[in-house]
C-alpha cells in the first residue's frame, strides 16, 4: 500500500505539459518552418521575377539579326572604345570610333546608341545616345534616381553590365547596320569593344 501511495505522489510532482521544455520544443521548430513558408510565398507574389521577358518570342527571332549585326562589325574591323570619367552623381561617357574599312570610316554615324542591361534588376537598365561632337561621342549617365524628395545612388559596389553599341538615328532608334557587345563593370573607366 505504501508503495501505490508513493507512485500517485510521485505522479503529482510532475508539472502539466505547457510547463514542459520538450513539447514547447517540438511545437516551434515546425511553426518555425510553417511561418517562413508562409513569407516565402508572400514575397513571391509580392516581387515579381524581372528576368523574365513578355517578349521572348520576338527576341528569340531577333537573335539571328543581332548574331548578323555583331558579325558585320567584325568584318568592317569596327572598334569603339569607351572612356568613363565619374563625377559625385553622374558617368560620363566618351567614345571613339573607328574602323578598318575605308568605306565604314566615311560612313561615321551622327549618334551611337549604347545599352547597359543589368543581369538582375531591370531597374538598372539605362540607354544612353552619344552624340557625335567632333570625332568623339558623349554623353552623360546619371548615377541617382529619384524616389519621392529624396535621391538615392543606384550604383554601389562593384557591378556589371551587358553593353551592347550600335549606330542610331537622333531619336535614339537603332540603324540596324552593325553591333558591339560586352561586358561593362561599374569599376572600368577604359573599355574596348569589338577587335581592331
Amino acid at each position: 500500500m505504501t508503495a501505490a501511495l508513493q507512485e500517485t505522489h510521485k505522479d503529482n510532482n510532475i508539472p502539466p505539459w505547457y510547463k514542459q521544455f520538450w513539447p514547447w520544443f517540438l511545437i516551434i521548430l515546425p511553426g518555425v518552418v510553417v511561418i517562413a513558408s508562409i513569407g516565402l510565398v508572400i514575397l513571391a507574389f509580392h516581387k515579381a521575377d524581372q528576368l523574365i521577358d513578355e517578349n521572348y518570342y520576338n527576341n528569340g527571332l531577333a537573335i539571328n539579326t543581332v548574331k548578323h549585326d555583331i558579325e558585320q562589325a567584325a568584318l568592317l574591323g569596327i572598334t569603339v572604345d569607351l572612356t568613363l570619367s565619374k563625377t559625385e552623381r553622374q558617368w560620363r561617357f566618351e567614345a571613339q570610333y573607328s574602323a578598318l574599312n575605308n568605306s565604314e570610316k566615311s560612313r561615321q554615324p551622327h549618334y551611337l546608341l549604347v545599352t547597359l542591361e543589368h543581369p538582375l534588376e531591370q531597374s538598372l537598365d539605362q540607354t544612353l545616345l552619344l552624340r557625335s561632337v567632333g570625332s568623339n561621342y558623349i554623353a552623360y549617365f546619371d548615377l541617382t534616381t529619384t524616389q519621392g524628395h529624396s535621391e538615392i545612388f543606384k550604383f554601389e559596389g562593384k557591378q556589371f553590365w551587358y553593353i551592347d553599341i550600335q549606330p542610331a538615328n537622333a531619336l535614339a532608334q537603332p540603324i540596324s547596320s552593325w553591333r558591339l557587345k560586352g561586358r561593362f563593370y561599374s569599376s572600368d573607366t577604359q573599355l574596348t569593344l569589338g577587335q581592331p
